[in-house]
């Protein structure tokens, strides 16, 4: 067993002259950004948890000093990751007129399950309206009023005591819980989110004006000059960082590594001159293209139906990241940023495919 010392580094964060041992000892955080599907990732992440918990649950072999408490952590990861996917469902389909609109409504700050579900609630279901899907909203209420009622305040699963009226008292009453049945239960509500998710999506895309999908064409048939030429030289970048194994992580385009050769730095001005040259229109088209690229969604098999539907969800991003063409107000930075903070190997992958779609 380690021993712990006053000297020990517990969040070990590397930069340009320290990287892991290998690749797989990193987690990459806060590349999410601050927009809807932030939330989403966070709720995957607490859902994988949970799967992780269940497994070390069932190899127990009727160990009751793990069955009986690691109950706690899974209930209270399932319980995070509801909140969570209401709070992604709410920030991408409830609209506001401004951000303090958003910040005054107390998203942020409810926890109470059924609470952040009656603001959703109605929004969703006037869209779920428009749309074919075989997802019970009511269904979703159930679970939804099932996990507020045994978790009210997301407490019980994370202290065993509370206090209320100068008075202690415990967190649960003593009871049993079928665990693999719950374990269950949660992951059909988290497929019913994403399924829900989907659905709604697909046709806020199809819902798009015919004339801003025309302005985005227009727009991408003008840069894609410069888009091919950003693919080229990411691929130039990844060619050279393999060969010279200068980073073993890959990672950003601008890690001042000493093993850098004067090659890839070339390679890595390059790339970045070709972004900071763009417009702003053409740089806010290049950051859609970025993220519409990475996303998964269904898209139809006619070439022609393809084309246009992929470009009604990049100008539904645009509208979630809140940029937009011939904006006043653009912080070309943070447009830049997701480019050379992720490996190469992102910018080309999601832009050849923007490419090969449009």
């Amino acid at each position: 067993m380690n021993k712990i010392s006053k000297n020990d580094i517990l969040f070990e964060l590397y930069d340009s002259k320290k990287t892991p041992e290998s690749k797989d000892d990193f987690s990459h955080l806060g590349w999410e950004g601050m927009n809807s599907f932030a939330f989403f990732t966070y709720a995957d992440g607490y859902r994988i948890a949970a799967e992780s918990i269940f497994e070390k649950f069932k190899k127990s072999n009727g160990d009751f000093s793990v069955m009986d408490s690691i109950a706690y952590p899974l209930c209270f990861n399932y319980r995070h990751m509801m909140e969570l996917l209401i709070k992604y469902l709410h920030l991408k389909y409830v609209r506001y007129e401004t951000k303090d609109d958003l910040i005054q409504s107390g998203l942020f700050k409810k926890h109470i399950l059924n609470d952040l579900w009656d603001m959703t609630k109605k929004h969703i279901e006037q869209l779920q309206n428009r749309v074919s899907s075989s997802v019970d909203i009511e269904a979703i209420t159930h679970y939804i009023d099932e996990m507020n009622n045994f978790d009210y305040g997301s407490f019980n699963m994370r202290y065993p005591i509370y206090v209320k009226n100068k008075e202690l008292y415990s967190s649960i009453a003593e009871t049993h819980l079928i665990v693999p049945r719950f374990h269950e239960k949660m992951q059909a509500f988290f497929n019913a989110i994403v399924q829900l998710d989907d659905d709604i999506d697909y046709q806020i895309r199809f819902d798009v004006e015919k004339e801003k999908i025309n302005r985005f064409i227009r727009e991408f048939e003008a840069t894609k000059v410069q888009i091919e030429n950003i693919i080229e030289l990411a691929k130039k970048y990844e060619s050279i960082r393999i060969k010279n194994k200068a980073d073993e992580l890959g990672g950003s385009f601008f890690d001042s590594n000493l093993r850098l050769s004067p090659e890839l730095l070339e390679a890595q001005d390059s790339f970045h001159e070709a972004l900071c040259e763009l417009s702003d229109n053409q740089l806010v088209l290049v950051h859609a293209l970025f993220y519409n690229g990475r996303d998964h969604f269904k898209l139809p098999n006619d070439a022609t139906e393809k084309r246009t539907d992929y470009v009604k969800s990049a100008i539904f991003l645009m509208k979630q990241l809140d940029i937009s063409f011939d904006s006043t107000i653009i912080d070309r930075d943070v447009l830049i940023d997701p480019f050379i903070s992720k490996m190469p190997e992102y910018t080309i992958n999601w832009l050849q495919k923007s490419i090969d779609i449009i």
